[in-house]
C-alpha cells in the first residue's frame, strides 16, 4: 500500500471498510480480540462511576474501590458513602464552580463543594450511576482536540515522544513521520495532533474513548475509532442491549444539550477540551438512561466568546465542541431507525 508523510497536513487516510451489515460481524470480532489483547487504560475516571460493584447475589453494594475501576487515572475518583470524590484540581474547581451557576450545570453531576480527607482534598459530585443496577457505560471525549493552547507553543523537538508516536502508527500504517521527526523527534503539538488525528477526534470533533458494558471486560474503542464507520460501529455496540425508550431518551438528551448550549454563558466563554459525554443506561430498567457532561479538568474560561465550530488554529482557542456534538447526535440519531444492533457474540 502506498504510504503518505505525516507532517504539517495532519491528513490521515480512512482505512477501506467492507460493506456496512457485512463488516459489521468483523468488527465485532475486532472489539473482542481488542479487549482480550489490549490492557484498559482509556476511560479515564469515568468508569470509576461503577463504583457500586456488584456481589455474588446481584444486588450492588457500596464500594471504595470498585473491582470493575476501569481508569488510566486510579487514585483520582474515589467513592464516599452516596458521593464521588474527584482529587482537586485548580483548573476543575474553578470550572466546576462557573457551570454549578450555570444552566448547563444541569446536565453535570451536581457539584457539593470541596472536601478535605486525611489531608488531600477533593471535590465532592454526586453518583449518577447511584440508581442503577446494572449500568452500561461509554465515555465519548468531545471536541476536535485534547489539548490547551499553552500546551501546543513549545518549538522544542523532543526524542521521548518517539515511542509513543510510533505505536500509535502502528494501527495506520500508511501513515510515517517526516525524515526530520525520526531523527529529531516531535514537538509537543505535533505529538498531540498526530494523537488525535488518528483517532476520530480530528475529523468528527468527538472519539468513543471507551465503554463498560455491564457483566463484560472493557472495550477499548480508540484503538478503533479513526473513521465514522468505526465509530458509528462503535456506538452500535453499545446500545446492543439499550430499549427502544432508552434510546430515544438518550438522543433527546443529546438535542436538549445542544438548545442550552446556546444560552450558556459558561460555554460560550470556555475553551473546552478534555470534556466528555457520559452516556449510561440501566438493563435492570428498560425506562431509565441518562447523557451527563463531565471531566473538566482541561476546562479554562477563553479571552473572548468562542464559537466552537470553526476549526482550530493556535491563538483562536476554538475546541470543535459543537461541530462534535452536531456529528455526534446525526449519527446517534441514525442508529433509532436501524432496529437492534447485532450482537456480539
Amino acid at each position: 500500500a502506498a504510504q503518505s508523510t505525516w507532517g504539517n497536513s495532519m491528513e490521515v487516510p480512512e482505512s477501506p471498510m467492507v460493506s456496512d451489515r457485512a463488516g459489521e460481524s468483523a468488527f465485532i470480532e475486532s472489539i473482542m480480540q481488542s479487549r482480550a489483547q489490549r490492557p484498559w487504560k482509556k476511560i479515564k475516571n469515568t468508569c470509576v462511576f461503577l463504583r457500586l460493584a456488584a456481589d455474588s447475589s446481584g444486588e450492588r453494594t457500596p464500594t471504595s474501590s470498585s473491582p470493575k475501576q476501569a481508569s488510566g487515572h486510579a487514585g483520582t475518583l474515589r467513592s464516599v458513602g452516596q458521593y464521588l470524590h474527584k482529587v482537586f484540581t485548580k483548573v476543575e474547581h474553578e470550572a466546576l464552580m462557573r457551570l454549578h451557576i450555570d444552566p448547563l450545570g444541569a446536565f453535570a453531576p451536581q457539584f457539593m463543594g470541596v472536601v478535605e480527607i486525611e489531608g488531600t482534598k477533593y471535590l465532592k459530585m454526586q453518583d449518577v450511576l447511584l440508581s442503577m443496577r446494572s449500568p452500561n457505560i461509554m465515555d465519548v471525549k468531545m471536541g476536535c482536540r485534547t489539548f490547551l493552547e499553552h500546551e501546543a507553543s513549545n518549538p522544542k523537538r523532543r526524542t521521548d515522544l518517539l515511542p509513543k508516536a510510533r505505536k500509535l502508527l502502528e494501527r495506520h500504517p500508511s501513515v510515517r513521520l517526516t525524515p526530520e521527526q525520526e531523527q529529531s523527534g516531535l514537538t509537543k503539538l505535533e505529538y498531540m495532533r498526530l494523537r488525535d488525528t488518528t483517532s476520530s477526534t480530528a475529523s468528527l470533533g468527538f472519539r468513543v474513548d471507551g465503554m463498560l458494558p455491564h457483566g463484560q471486560p472493557p472495550c477499548d474503542c480508540l484503538a478503533l475509532d479513526h473513521t465514522r464507520d468505526t465509530a458509528l460501529r462503535s456506538l452500535r455496540l453499545f446500545l446492543t442491549g439499550a430499549s427502544p425508550q432508552q434510546r430515544m431518551s438518550m438522543a433527546q438528551r443529546l438535542r436538549d444539550l445542544r438548545a442550552v448550549l446556546d444560552t450558556s454563558d459558561f460555554f460560550r466563554n470556555s475553551e473546552v477540551v478534555g470534556s466528555s459525554l457520559l452516556f449510561v443506561y440501566d438493563n435492570a430498567n428498560p425506562e431509565k438512561a441518562g447523557v451527563w457532561v463531565i471531566d473538566f479538568g482541561k476546562t479554562v474560561a477563553a479571552p473572548h466568546d468562542l464559537l466552537h465550530t470553526v476549526p482550530w488554529t493556535l491563538g483562536n482557542h476554538e475546541d470543535g465542541y459543537l461541530a462534535g456534538l452536531h456529528n455526534l447526535t446525526e449519527m446517534f440519531v441514525q442508529t433509532l431507525d436501524e432496529g437492534h444492533p447485532p450482537t456480539p457474540t
